[in-house]
């Protein structure tokens, strides 16, 4: 019993100093209960859960710098289909550019069919079944140590293969089949993860060697009823914003690249005066986009120029517009389709 006693007394004063008194009374904060406890990890973590609406918040783009554009030269290209992209059949498009009068090419790497036309490492490539076969960099290299200027053509919100293999990133319709009109299958301008797939697929592009990138389909769908969206919208669709904010961020993505970064111009986009029903605002495209091209002909070209120069407030619309033509106009810049 005395030896019971003078152990609770030696415990008394020894743990004294652990003693933690609050308004619910008194407790003990023993070292050894600060230790973290041991995480157990049974597999792979657990994804986070992405909230399922989307919050329009209308930024302000008049606060934008212009940065675009700067020390162009006029580009005068040759198209290549992406179902004739090879390493032959681009060195002799490249044989035949001084012939035509042209000093760049225009490959068509990513068409609206979503099919690439090279073996991409990108995951969402890989996951869904859309990387191509033919392995470009040596060709690429090739092209370069030839001095040709090279353009790659990217397709954005159109893309038929990921929108039916990866339906949550589609747009639908009421029904709740997948949405498409005459251009296509459309992704969600509003998808986040449709931005970040394509800025993915630009770095790579990048690296690969391209001077240039040209997005095609950085657009919303000129039908603005019946759309369902790929998560809830918290307020009413505003297409210019939608549009003009992915153009913004693929843009801004490849800042510290050195890549030119330019656009497809919907034909309704360019005309003065009027809502664009694509959502493509041209003023603020060439803030962001170093080139804006545009399908084009001998009959609208005049009139396509002046349209595109009142738009313009930095640069020489020489080397920042360029018409898409079947035969080569008068201007300093022009793709041969």
């Amino acid at each position: 019993m005395a030896l019971l006693i003078i152990t609770a007394i030696l415990l008394f004063y020894g743990l004294q100093k652990y003693a933690v008194v609050t308004q619910d009374g008194v407790s003990l904060a023993l070292p050894f209960m600060d230790e973290p406890v041991p995480e157990e990890h049974s597999g792979p973590d657990t994804p986070t859960e992405i909230p399922t609406d989307i919050v329009i918040e209308t930024p302000d783009f008049g606060e934008v710098e212009a940065q675009a554009g700067e020390q162009l030269s006029p580009i005068r290209a040759v198209f290549v289909p992406a179902d004739e992209i090879s390493g032959e059949n681009l060195s002799a498009y490249a044989d035949g550019l001084e012939g035509q009068g042209a000093n760049a090419l225009v490959l068509d790497m990513k068409p609206e069919s979503g099919q690439l036309s090279w073996v991409s490492e990108v995951y969402e490539a890989s996951a869904f079944g859309l990387s191509g076969t033919e392995d470009l960099r040596e060709p690429i290299a090739a092209l370069k140590e030839r001095s040709i200027y090279l353009v790659a053509r990217l397709s954005c919100c159109v893309d038929e293969m990921m929108a039916s293999r990866n339906t949550p990133l589609a747009l639908k319709t009421p029904e709740g089949d997948l949405y498409s009109d005459s251009a296509g299958y459309w992704l969600d301008p509003y998808n986040r993860a449709v931005r970040e797939y394509i800025i993915s697929l630009m770095k790579e592009l990048a690296a690969m060697g391209f001077d240039e990138i040209l997005l095609a389909n950085v657009a919303h769908p000129a039908e603005r009823e019946s759309i369902v969206y790929s998560q809830d919208m918290s307020a009413a669709a505003d297409v210019v914003s939608c549009v003009s904010n992915f153009a913004l961020k693929v843009t801004e993505a490849m800042e510290d690249t050195g890549v030119r970064v330019s656009a497809l111009l919907d034909r309704a986009s360019l005309s003065e005066g009027q809502e664009p029903p694509a959502g493509q605002d041209l003023e603020f495209f060439y803030i962001v986009f170093d080139r804006i091209y545009m399908f084009s002909d001998e009959e609208k070209l005049s009139s396509d120029v002046q349209e595109a120069k009142a738009a313009l407030t930095e640069g020489k619309v020489e080397s920042r517009f360029v018409p898409i033509m079947d035969a080569a106009p008068g201007t300093e810049s022009w793709v041969l389709r």
